[in-house]
Order: structure tokens, then sequence, then C-alpha cells
């Protein structure tokens, strides 16, 4: 029985032990992130990101392995990768990678970068969005339906449901918004100290 706690404590000190902790700063203000910290990244690929324009770029999520001078090495679980072909966008999307894959890029090539508690956490973060989602769309449809009400007092009904639906939704996501960092803001980008 003794092994048995001994191998489990030993297995999760192991695991906690290949993670590094990350540390930004953007001149004012300096971040630091645990160690189990599941980042989601933006890290372009090729020819320099543009916002307004579709790039080359890889979105993947995972946990840091380790920080050197010029690169950063990350055990990936989820991977979007974004290119461009002619005059074409193509998107490409793995989640649940087998063995969880070791991924390098160069520290300038990150773009941009938002933290999660856990993998779990990172999913649950979309629940908001949908019901976000679903209540502005049915707002919008209460509205259009408001156009064809004939009678004048259910109409208004329709025009206020619509609006308070549409309010709500706006607010449940902006509420439930992640925080995000940029590397690319002109005036107050965050960089990577450690």
């Amino acid at each position: 029985m003794k092994r048995i706690i001994l191998t489990i404590i030993f297995s999760l000190s192991l695991s906690f032990s290949f993670c590094q902790e990350l540390k930004i700063s953007n001149g004012k203000r300096a971040k630091t992130f645990p160690n189990s910290t599941v980042f989601k990244m933006i890290v372009s690929v090729g020819e320099n990101y543009e916002p307004q324009k579709c790039c080359n770029y890889l979105e993947i999520v995972g946990q840091i392995q380790s920080i050197g001078k010029d690169s950063i090495k990350m055990k990936l679980d989820e991977v979007w990768s974004q290119r461009n072909v002619e005059e074409f966008n193509y998107g490409e999307y793995l989640e649940s990678l087998p063995g969880n894959i070791d991924f390098s890029f160069h520290r300038d090539s990150l773009r941009f970068l938002s933290a999660y508690r856990s993998l779990k956490a990172k999913k649950r973060k979309s629940i908001p969005d949908v019901i976000g989602g679903v209540l502005i769309t049915t707002g919008l449809i209460s509205g259009i339906n408001s156009l064809m009400v004939l009678d004048k007092e259910s109409k208004n009904r329709l025009r206020i449901t619509g609006a308070f639906e549409v309010g709500l939704g706006r607010l449940t996501i902006f509420l439930f918004q992640k925080k995000s960092y940029s590397f690319i803001h002109p005036d107050k980008a965050w960089k990577v100290i450690n």
C-alpha cells in the first residue's frame, strides 16, 4: 500500500515538474503565470502577422515545457492551423492530439496569449459564448418578428423583448470574456521576460 501511495505522489510531482512558469511584461505591469497554466496562443508562421488581413498562423493550446533565450517549447493539446493558399484561406483543426505533441517556436512569433487554469476550464469558457450568441440571435429574431405584427402593443413588446435579449447576450459575452495579452500592439505590447 505504501508503494502505491509513494508511486502516485512521485508521478504527480514529476508531472508538475516538467512545466515552467511564464513571466510577461508590457513595461508598466508584469504578470506571472504558474507552471500548471494551460495557454492558448496565436503564433505567426512565415510572414508578419497583420490583424486586418488573414495570414498564416497557428492557434495552439497546451502547457509550456521550457523557455529558452529565443524559443518556447510547449506540449500541445489542440492546434488550429490557418493558411493562405493564393487567394483562398484554408483552416485545419486538430483537437485531442494523440500523445501530446511537443512543439517549439520562436519567441518573436508569439502574437496573442490567453491563460486558463486547466484544459477543462478552457473548454468550459465557450458555454457563456454560446448562451450569449443564442440570446443575441433570439433577440434579433424577435426584432424582425415585430415588423410583421400589426398590433401596436404586441409590436412594442416584441421590440422591447428583442432589445433586452440582445443586450443580455452582449452582457453575457462581455462579462465572461477571457483576458487576452497582445504581443503586437505598438503602444502596449507584452513581452516574454523569463
